[in-house]
């Protein structure tokens, strides 16, 4: 079972559990989602050796500024590019990188809703920091979780 430290909570949870519904778990999507490919390395050889022993493929909280030669601050002309959205200098900022540089997961294409994984000091009753809507082929680095796959911005906000 599950542990759950205040009695309100578990008598919420256990309410919830009799629906039989789709679980908020597997609407949210995990911080590392979003992964380099090797195309990125092929395509960039000189980059490999950057990223610590074990994370060759994480798009990290510094991944930006490890990778400034294949990000960009605007937006390309063609096509074929994703929004990343992260943080720099505690500031969120978003720029483009090639989509063939990406594992894309189901998401993708859909609006989402991006939450800072770093969140208060996890106190029961603590308000979370803002969310914020993502739209199709925006990614997100390991800073934010996702959650969501949706048709609509309308959704998405709801």
């Amino acid at each position: 079972g599950t542990f759950v430290l205040h009695k309100q909570l578990q008598t919420i949870k256990e309410k919830v559990e009799t629906l039989g519904e789709a679980s908020f778990s597997q609407l949210v999507y995990s911080r590392d989602l979003y992964q380099l490919t090797e195309t990125f390395y092929e395509e960039h050889p000189e980059l490999d050796g950057r990223q610590s022993k074990g994370h060759r493929f994480d798009l990290g909280t510094t991944v930006f500024s490890l990778f400034p030669e294949v990000f960009m601050d605007e937006m390309p002309a063609d096509e074929g590019y994703a929004l990343v959205v992260g943080r720099e200098n505690d500031t969120r900022i978003a720029k483009w990188i090639k989509k063939q540089y990406l594992k894309l997961p189901d998401n993708f294409e859909k609006y989402k809703v991006a939450f800072p994984v770093a969140n208060g000091s996890g106190k029961f009753g603590e308000p979370l920091s803002d969310p914020f809507v993502c739209a199709p082929f925006c990614a997100q680095n390991t800073t934010f979780l996702s959650a969501g796959r949706f048709e609509s911005l309308y959704e998405a906000q709801a």
